[in-house]
């Protein structure tokens, strides 16, 4: 007898992403970027991918929301700038103001300090983090 089967792995966390307050725990957090691939399993083993889901999720509820293609490439140049901004190649207050860029490109015109980060109630996605 083969056991077989599909769908969703194990969700894999890449990291903290954005800060906002959760709209479901109201904790002020580091949204996290999250994955889950789905594959075709033989005896519970991932043979074959076929698809991947992306989430921004809080660390505390674990509550979050699916991301759609635009929403995964914004979350993914926020995580370069968390990254840079660790190590110190950036200050926080630039970090801040290229963080809310993202999130509104019409903050483009306005001056660095002049914008605080929000939480990203409209990233991408249907609806809020649910």
């Amino acid at each position: 007898m083969i056991i077989f089967g599909w769908g969703g792995g194990k969700l894999k966390d890449k990291g903290a992403v954005w800060p906002a307050v959760c709209p479901n725990c109201h904790n002020q957090v580091l949204l996290h970027y999250t994955t889950v691939n789905k594959s075709i399993r033989i005896y519970f083993i991932p043979i074959i991918p076929y698809g991947a889901k992306h989430y921004l999720m809080c660390p505390i509820c674990s509550k979050g929301r699916q991301l759609n293609e635009q929403g995964v490439q914004l979350v993914q140049r926020a995580q370069e700038l968390m990254a840079r901004a660790r190590v110190g190649e950036i200050t926080d207050e630039q970090y801040r103001f290229e963080l809310e860029r993202l999130r509104n490109p019409n903050a483009a015109s306005l001056q660095p300090g002049a914008v605080a980060a929000t939480p990203p109630e409209t990233t991408s996605g249907d609806g809020p983090i649910v």
